[in-house]
């Protein structure tokens, strides 16, 4: 986590608790992280650092990298009990050709 004078994990989830906050966004798995939020009831989502984005956005190499790196991302937190925490994706709107309903989506490649 980047800056100063910032709570402890620990903290942070308890003051996410006391304002009723649901969601959190991390982008870094720190393990003291989700070990703070290890059966706080928070939903936690994992997104992609901004500087790892240029990479994914220009390098087909690296963006077909996503779907392998998500079943792998599953099967690790499978691996050691983090079971029913599901892993997703953020694709933009402009990359889906339909999107309703969405078991009839399909999508645009560029």
């Amino acid at each position: 986590m980047n800056g100063d004078n910032l709570p402890s994990p620990a903290d942070a989830v308890a003051l996410y608790k006391k304002n009723n906050i649901k969601k959190m966004r991390l982008f870094e798995p720190r393990a003291e992280v989700l070990s703070a939020l290890q059966l706080s009831d928070i939903f936690v989502s994992l997104g992609v650092r901004n500087e790892d984005i240029p990479n994914l956005a220009t390098s087909p190499d690296a963006a077909w990298h996503v779907a392998p790196a998500m079943k792998n991302l599953r099967d690790a937190l499978d691996s050691i009990g983090y079971v029913g925490v599901k892993v997703t994706t953020v694709v933009a709107n402009m990359v889906l050709g339909t999107s309703f309903l969405p078991s009839q989506a399909t999508y645009i490649l560029f």
